[in-house]
């Protein structure tokens, strides 16, 4: 890969990294208190007993998953699921640690889960079309 290819790869990434932690964080009205929800797959099981907050918990792993979609996309460096795992479970731990401190969001597990998974599914998206000859590095 060039360097020109590579600044413009990074750069990319950066600018996906900053608007992600201006959504997930900067945009936020702070909490009166710092809030962790350890519970497991919690907005699945909603949705799943048909609770009424069910199907908006459920479009918050949606949108959680496809928000991360782009960091296993454009990470730069890539060499393998585990790394995309690994980085992408990292990126969402920073913001979950960072939303709980200042109170300008909730830690909970679910969103490391749908957040991993994004990152997951934007990494097989990267090798399925690099594979189709679309993508070239």
């Amino acid at each position: 890969m060039n360097n020109t290819k590579k600044i413009i790869q990074w750069l990319l990434f950066i600018i996906y990294v900053v608007i992600v932690f201006y959504i997930t964080v900067l945009s936020r009205d702070r909490y009166i208190e710092r809030i962790f929800r350890p519970d497991f797959l919690y907005e699945i099981r909603y949705y799943l007993k048909g609770y009424p907050s069910g199907t908006f918990y459920m479009g918050l792993f949606i949108k959680n998953i496809i928000l991360f979609i782009p960091f296993g996309i454009l990470l730069p460096v890539k060499h393998n699921w585990k790394q995309i795992l690994l980085c992408g479970l990292c990126f969402s731990l920073c913001i979950e640690l960072t939303q709980y401190i200042t109170m300008l969001g909730e830690f909970e597990i679910d969103d490391l889960i749908s957040n991993t998974t994004g990152a997951l599914l934007g990494y097989m998206l990267y090798k399925m079309l690099k594979e189709n000859g679309v993508q070239h590095e």
